[in-house]
């Protein structure tokens, strides 16, 4: 191929350079447009996945403030006096149940973005608040029945049987 003929044939056709420069324009629009939807196609992956990594973080730690709370539960239905009741609350439940609540106090509710997420969230949140409150009024009252011991108990199980039909429902929901 000669180039000296071809630079000719261009020189030839004036209109011949617009005609580059349109398809030039075209080309580089087209391939903004490209580049601009990988761009956002990669965003839309990446936040996807770190919804799905938030929502397991999610799931953990109302599950473990789930679990701790139906222990508490187990052990209150073992029949134990209300001294090893009180004792074993003093020395390890209170702890478990207060980090439980601090725990949950820190997942943002609205985000778990279901009604019924949010709602079985509440469920479980509300009764380890209850849980906590009913205890630690018992154990620090100055004169403390056995009666008053029974009805204690009857009123942490019905919460503690909460918080569980409450972790239940948040699981089954979680996984549809």
């Amino acid at each position: 191929m000669d180039w000296s003929a071809m630079l000719g044939w261009i020189e030839a056709h004036p209109g011949l350079a617009s005609w580059v420069q349109a398809f030039g324009s075209i080309a580089s629009i087209w391939a903004a447009f490209l580049i601009g939807n990988k761009q956002i196609r990669k965003q839309i992956q990446v936040r996807k996945e770190n919804d799905r990594t938030r929502a397991k973080a999610f799931y953990a730690v109302i599950q473990n403030a789930a679990h701790n709370a139906m222990a508490f539960g187990k052990h209150l239905e073992s029949n134990n006096s209300w001294p090893v009741i009180e004792e074993s609350w003093k020395v390890l439940f209170s702890q478990i149940i207060n980090m439980s609540k601090n725990s949950l106090s820190q997942i943002p509710a609205h985000e778990l973005g279901r009604y019924e997420l949010v709602d079985s969230f509440l469920g479980v949140t509300g009764s380890i608040h209850t849980i906590a409150f009913v205890v630690e009024r018992a154990f620090t009252a100055s004169a403390f029945q056995e009666h008053e011991f029974a009805c204690m108990r009857m009123e942490v199980l019905t919460q503690c049987r909460v918080c569980e039909l409450s972790w239940q429902r948040f699981e089954e929901i979680s996984k549809q």
